[in-house]
C-alpha cells in the first residue's frame, strides 16, 4: 500500500500547544520563536522515498535532498541566515505533492494550513498505442499537455480547462514507433513521462 501523504502544522511556544490536525504522516514543528527553526518529522513511510524542496519567493531552490527508504524521516532546518520573506517547503512523493509556505520576518516564523496545498499527480497507462491520462485538479489554471518526439519537436499541444477530474486518451497509432516526452504542465508543478512505444513502458523523467 502506498502512502498516504498528509500534512500536519504543529506550533509549540514553550508551554503552549496547538496541535491543528490529528492522524496525520507529515508534521510540521515549530519550537522557538527566535531560532528561525522548524522539525519535519515523516511517519510511516513504508520505505517510500520522498523529496523535500525548499524554495525562495523567486522559486529558486534552496534546499534539495531525498528521505531513506525508511519508515520514518526527521529532519531540522534552520532559515536564520535567510533574508526576510516568504519561503515554500515543497514535500512530493511518487503520487501527491504538498506545498507549504512558510513567512519569515527575521524575528518569527508563521505556518498556516489555510495557505498549504495538496496536489495529486497524474497517473499513465498505456493500452497499445493510446496513452490514457487520468488525474485531479483542483485549481482554476489550466492544463498544459505537450508530446515531443525524440528530435524534442512537439507532435500534438492541448490546453484544458478542468475542474475536479480529467480524463484524456491520445491516440499514437499514426505516430512512428519511438521514444516520445510527454509534459503536463499546471501551475503546481510539471511532470514529464517517457513513452517508449516500441516496449510498452512509461517512465518519470521528471517531476516537479
Amino acid at each position: 500500500m502506498k502512502t498516504a501523504l498528509k500534512i500536519m502544522v504543529v506550533f509549540l511556544f514553550s508551554t503552549y500547544t496547538n496541535q491543528l490536525a490529528a492522524a496525520s504522516q507529515l508534521t510540521f514543528e515549530y519550537k522557538y520563536e527566535y531560532t528561525m527553526s522548524f522539525m519535519l518529522k515523516m511517519e510511516g513511510l513504508q520505505n517510500e522515498q520522498h523529496y523535500i524542496r525548499i524554495k525562495d519567493e523567486n522559486g529558486t531552490v534552496l534546499f534539495n535532498e531525498k528521505s531513506a527508504n525508511q519508515n520514518k524521516f526527521h529532519r531540522m532546518y534552520n532559515l536564520k541566515n535567510l533574508p526576510s520573506g516568504t519561503y515554500t517547503v515543497i514535500v512530493e512523493n511518487e503520487h501527491k505533492i504538498v506545498i507549504q509556505p512558510i513567512l519569515m520576518n527575521g524575528r518569527f516564523l508563521k505556518i498556516e494550513t489555510t495557505a498549504q496545498k495538496e496536489v495529486y499527480k497524474p497517473t499513465l497507462t498505456l493500452k497499445a498505442s493510446t496513452v490514457v491520462i487520468n488525474m485531479l485538479h483542483f485549481e482554476k489554471s489550466p492544463i498544459l499537455l505537450t508530446l515531443k518526439d525524440k528530435y524534442h519537436e512537439v507532435v500534438y499541444c492541448d490546453e484544458f480547462k478542468a475542474y475536479g477530474s480529467l480524463n484524456k486518451r491520445l491516440n499514437m497509432a499514426k505516430l512512428p514507433a519511438e521514444n516520445y516526452l510527454l509534459e503536463i504542465t499546471t501551475e503546481n508543478y510539471t511532470v514529464v513521462k517517457n513513452i517508449n512505444a516500441t516496449q510498452q513502458k512509461i517512465e518519470t523523467i521528471k517531476a516537479f
